[in-house]
């Protein structure tokens, strides 16, 4: 099954919670603020420290690896050593050019073994010395590490027994200017025993290399290579290496890609092959895709700068090495179609790549062309699988591997599409075969076990294993050749390899993340354990795997798998060893639940060069001037990463003095074309200006240029929507191609589009328009988890309350949803099953701190009549302590209880200011900060301020009690501490906004809204939303606007947004409100509105109480009251609402209506404890 992958929801809101999650990173920036300031004061005591360290020091590991971190040797890294190190012995050597090494900051591990390439064959060529392969060296001593330990050096120095050591550093001074180190050392022993060499090492350093965006660490290098192998004792001329003209002469593919190990002397081919290889090998085996990238840089040694191809063949392997800048230098003004799409890819162009493969007539051109357009199609989400295999066969390659090895890349970017090593391995029998070691005699050895399992555990194994043989087999060649510049069988078989070892990988991710499956991801993960463990890339995929695995475990399992995660996603990032799509994965794995597991660390690898566009920027303890200028410089290397763009826009509109945002967008002229999200953020800054009518006109474009990009659709619809236009919405949504009879969308990626747009309708009530979208999404039979929430509510909204409730459960458990597991223990309650819900309850809150689990404790409390001193002792228990995301779940669980159909007592805001999450006051900041801070540390001038949510209790009490000048005085206080409209660097995203509205009622009764409007003043046009609407909606009522009112509160209906982190449920904020609104202007229309509200939440959540208790307040039918009244004091018999009834009025009610209450005929499957 495939889907499309969508490159992510970029507009309005979405883009916001991206800023607000960066946000929520930034605040280590308070927290770093301190950390620098006491390094300040050590700052000279630092500089002397660092002065008498070893002259070859990695900067980075040395002072942002986290002390308390062990650093592990890497299982798989010391297997893989052993190895090539036995390879290695069947030769013999005269010099080991032991792989370059860090020196100050990195230049990264693609350079560096570029440089040590080089540095071997310029003397294997001037000196006539016999080398060893310097990328079975580097795996024989630990390729991509940073630094070496000497003793293995020389440990492999006197096996092989060479009679020199060659040792290269390199590394940069973060000014621009590259130093050079080279070391010789001849041996002078007697034995050879792996100790030190006794003999003097003589040291040669060229420093003060100019550096920059056009001239790379490895050109520099290349400029200066004639002076560093004079100083290892080389008598090198200028050029080192003898160049030819030379251009592709291909003319057809071969019938497999093994024709093209074929040796033809042609520099210019074997730079393509090797161009191609790269192309080929999958995203996530990041170091095979470098390493033929530097061989392709390799060959061009050899290839004189007048040939045809050379610009463009040198600028695609910058291009692949991560140098957009330097690649766009050495392509200067295209001359030809090839250079022009070449130019158009490093600038993400789509339809320009587009249309130069299109006019490509060279076969092994064009393929390289079209794994350009597939890769930017994928990356900007506008592609499908089906698509990119049609592609493949449109370009009817020859015989059966190529079609096999190129659709496996055209498809690499879809987590759907799963490839079995077993017809891996076959291909593998077929192009490189080792005697002894088929698939065939493989499972025919195997076939007596009888089990299954162990057979495809064999076959999953065989690609690797087969590596291993085959290089055994042929060890007396393999091991000798010295043809780094030209392709040869270990290049096959490393494209192959690395493509096995990703198939196992991505297939862990598959089980776990698509299927939803962790158990059965971790028990896979087990089968290959022993063969991948060390290996970076697995232990990134099973921390992944344990994370899942923890927020369902408990007890002693659970802080097992806790501790086993974060320990597997930081190896991962260290093993690394440098920027890599694994180590960012690793990291942000690893920092998810923001807890310093070792104690604060900065951004290992932030200061190597070049900067990786997919990494992360974050640094320095989020110092602005780093992050900006990490922001800038992924942003240039950056060909589709759009997201670099966002990133760099948001952190300039935060400093300004940094760059303006209007002008970098204004910078973009030409690059990202065909992105659907680059029209996404100039919606964002349409938004920003208030054009909405722009903003649309952006969308409709996308949607028109793409038409299966979901995406567009959805940020469309939304607009729509919260504009009040929601048939237009209908129609935007209906008309997206996904949905049309024939689609090439998966049918997963169908369900839970449509579920999204569905979703939309249902939470603000409009019924009608959601059902047909929910009937798509129902109808895909999938088991997906939109499909199955979806059918869930048609359920729900036909009253089939039973059906519903088991839907819930069977989602619940499967998907391991806080939601879904809200809305059962929910139903459990109303059912009377209590007991079985709290039991329920009790587990689960141990096991998230996501909030959305806390809602179903208001449906029970509420049906057992509990008191407000009851809540606060259930609320006190020890039990709770510490819960939820800022460990004050069971505090703002507290506030909700007693302000949701309740008058909170006098005392009540003192008990929540003591259960609260500790805020302070620090004058030199703009905002408050947590009591978690790192930075009051070092603020001797805080003071402790009282919680928000204190505030609003007493505040709502005396609106309550239509106290409104001491409800006013109130808020008053806090807005003086707490900013109502915004947020800034050193808080998360606000938890002000909800008590606004309240905040507008108080003000406007007391008459003195002004304050208030100056708060709604400074609102940014798009953090104008619920709160911001229901706050003018207040104020207009006020002012006898009643039409206004009435289209403010239908706006913030259609903005609404889920309760989540906050403390009262946001569809019983708006009831209220708009129930406020039409008590203090009369309107029938919005009384209307609040009584429409009422009955469609009781239709969403029949469970909760106040939807009945508010129809009561506002119905006139005096037997529809009943109903109301009758079914408010089943499942709240406390409502302060029904105390506007007496005590007959209710008794006949539930006399009347009592016994046709629906939530008495549910029939729930109650699940123990355990199972939940």
């Amino acid at each position: 099954m495939f889907s499309m992958s969508a490159f992510g929801v970029q507009y309005v809101q979405n883009l916001r919670e991206e800023a607000a999650a960066n946000e929520a990173r930034m605040q280590q920036e308070a927290a770093a603020a301190a950390a620098r300031a006491a390094a300040a004061a050590a700052q000279a005591a630092q500089a002397a420290r660092i002065a008498l360290l070893p002259p070859f020091e990695d900067r980075a590991m040395v002072h942002f690896v986290p002390r308390p971190y062990p650093r592990p040797v890497s299982e798989w890294q010391r297997n893989e050593k052993a190895f090539y190190e036995k390879t290695l012995l069947n030769g013999k050597f005269d010099v080991l050019v032991v792989p370059y090494q860090v020196w100050g900051w990195a230049v990264d591990r693609a350079t560096r073994s570029l440089m040590t390439a080089e540095l071997a064959m310029g003397m294997a060529q001037s000196q006539k010395v016999k080398i060893p392969d310097p990328y079975l060296v580097a795996k024989a001593l630990g390729e991509g590490q940073r630094q070496l330990k000497q003793e293995d050096v020389y440990k492999l120095a006197d096996a092989l027994g060479v009679k020199r050591i060659v040792w290269g550093y390199a590394g940069h001074d973060r000014k621009g200017k590259m130093s050079v180190a080279v070391l010789t050392q001849d041996y002078t022993g007697t034995a050879r025993d792996g100790a030190r060499w006794p003999g003097p090492v003589v040291t040669k350093k060229f420093e003060g290399i100019s550096l920059d965006d056009d001239i790379p660490a490895v050109q520099a290098y290349e400029s200066l290579l004639p002076e560093i192998l004079k100083a290892v004792g080389a008598d090198a001329a200028s050029p080192v290496f003898a160049q030819t003209q030379s251009k592709l002469e291909m003319a057809a593919l071969p019938q497999s890609p093994l024709g093209l190990m074929a040796s033809t002397g042609n520099p210019a081919q074997d730079a393509y092959v090797f161009l191609l290889y790269s192309a080929l090998t999958p995203a996530n085996t990041e170091r095979a895709k470098e390493m033929f990238a530097e061989k392709a840089l390799l060959a061009l040694l050899s290839l004189s700068p007048a040939s045809p191809e050379y610009r463009a063949l040198r600028a695609r392997a910058y291009m692949a090495l991560g140098l957009r800048m330097a690649a766009i230098k050495q392509l200067g003004a295209p001359q030809t179609d090839e250079e022009r799409g070449l130019l158009a890819a490093l600038n993400g162009n789509l339809p320009e790549v587009r249309a130069m493969a299109a006019r490509e007539k060279n076969p092994l051109k064009k393929l390289i062309q079209k794994l350009d357009e597939n890769r930017i199609a994928a990356a900007y989400g506008v592609i499908t699988a089906k698509k990119s295999m049609a592609d493949v066969a449109a370009l009817k390659l020859p015989g059966e591997i190529w079609p096999f090895v190129v659709t496996r890349a055209f498809v690499d970017w879809d987590v759907w599409v799963q490839y079995d090593n077993a017809s891996l391995k076959m291909l593998l029998d077929y192009e490189l075969p080792v005697k002894g070691h088929s698939l065939e005699d493989m499972v025919r050895g195997s076939s007596a076990l009888g089990d299954p399992a162990k057979i495809q555990a064999i076959a999953n194994l065989s690609v690797l294993h087969h590596g291993r043989h085959f290089i055994d087999a042929n060890v007396a060649r393999l091991c000798c050749e010295f043809m780094v510049n030209q392709p040869g069988p270990l290049d096959y078989l490393a494209l192959l390899q690395e493509t096995g070892n990703d198939n196992l990988m991505r297939y862990i991710n598959f089980l776990s993340y698509v299927q939803g499956t962790p158990a059965k991801a971790i028990v896979f993960a087990n089968s290959i354990d022993a063969s991948y463990k060390g290996y970076p890339y697995y232990a990134m995929e099973r921390s992944k795997v344990e994370a899942r695995l923890a927020v369902s475990g408990g007890g002693s399992e659970k802080a097992a798998l806790d501790k086993a995660y974060r320990e597997n996603a930081f190896n991962a990032y260290y093993w690394e060893q440098g920027q890599s799509l694994v180590a960012n994965r690793a990291q942000e794995q690893f920092h998810a639940d923001g807890k310093p597991y070792y104690g604060y660390h900065d951004n290992l690898y932030y200061t190597d060069i070049p900067y990786r566009p997919y990494y992360w920027t974050w640094a320095d303890g989020g110092n602005p001037d780093t992050n900006v200028s990490n922001d800038e410089a992924a942003f240039r290397n950056a060909t589709t990463e759009i997201q670099t763009l966002a990133q760099l826009a948001y952190h300039y509109g935060l400093y300004p003095h940094k760059g303006q945002v209007s002008e970098l967008m204004k910078s973009i002229a030409g690059r990202f074309t065909g992105s659907p999200r680059r029209n996404e953020l100039l919606v964002v800054e349409a938004l920003e200006r208030g054009d909405g009518a722009s903003a649309q006109a952006l969308l409709r474009e996308n949607i028109k240029l793409s038409p299966a990009y979901w995406a567009s659709y959805d940020a469309l619809g939304k607009l729509l929507i919260e504009s009040g236009d929601v048939n237009a919405a209908a129609r935007v949504f209906h008309a997206y191609e996904g949905f049309k009879k024939g689609s090439e969308e998966s049918r997963v990626g169908i369900a839970n589009n449509a579920y999204e747009a569905g979703s939309y309708f249902y939470w603000t009530g409009h019924f009608d328009l959601a059902v047909p979208l929910y009937k798509i999404a129902a109808s895909q039979r999938t088991g997906a988890a939109g499909e199955m929430t979806a059918d869930v509510r048609l359920k729900l909204l036909a009253g089939d309350l039973n059906a519903a409730m088991a839907g819930t459960l069977t989602r619940a458990q499967r998907y391991n949803q806080s939601y879904a597991y809200r809305d059962y223990l929910g139903m459990l309650h109303a059912s009377g099953h209590s007991k079985e819900a709290w039991e329920g309850f009790k587990v689960l809150v141990k096991e998230t701190k996501e909030p959305q689990i806390w809602e179903s404790a208001l449906v029970g409390h509420h049906i057992a009549g509990l008191s407000e001193a009851e809540m606060v002792a259930w609320a006190q228990q020890s039990e709770f302590k510490g819960m939820g995301q800022a460990n004050n779940a069971a505090a703002i669980y507290l506030v909700r209880f007693t302000t949701t159909d309740r008058i909170p007592s006098a005392g009540l805001a003192t008990v929540i200011d003591a259960m609260d999450q500790q805020w302070w006051k620090v004058p030199q900041l703009p905002s408050v900060i947590p009591s978690d801070s790192a930075i009051l540390n070092n603020a001797p001038e805080k003071r402790r301020v009282k919680s928000v949510h204190a505030y609003f209790v007493g505040a709502y009490r005396a609106i309550k009690l239509k106290e409104f000048a001491a409800a006013k005085s109130i808020f008053d206080e806090a807005a003086t501490i707490y900013d109502f409209s915004g947020r800034s660097a050193y808080s998360p995203y606000s938890p002000y906004f909800p008590y606004l509205p309240y905040y507008a009622y108080a003000a406007a009764k007391v008459g003195d809204a002004s304050g208030v409007e100056k708060i709604l003043g400074n609102f940014k046009k798009l953090d104008q939303r619920f709160d911001y609407f229901l706050a003018k909606a207040v104020l207009a009522g006020a002012a006898g606007k009643k039409d206004e009112a009435l289209q403010l509160l239908q706006r913030a209906l259609h903005s609404r947004p889920h309760t989540d982190k906050r403390a009262m449920l946001t569809q019983y904020t708006f009831g209220e409100i708009a129930g406020l609104v039409a008590e203090m202007t009369g309107s029938s229309k919005i009384t209307a509105l609040a009584l429409d509200w009422a009955r469609k939440s009781q239709k969403f959540e029949p469970w909760q109480s106040w939807p009945y208790a508010l129809e009561a307040k506002l119905i006139k039918n005096p037997a529809e009251r009943k109903q109301a009244v009758a079914m408010t004091f089943y499942l709240d018999p406390k409502s302060e609402s029904l105390s506007a009834f007496d005590k007959a009025e209710i008794e006949a009610a539930v006399k009347a209506f009592g016994k046709s209450n629906p939530l008495l005929e549910l029939t729930p499957q109650v699940v123990k404890k355990g199972a939940i």
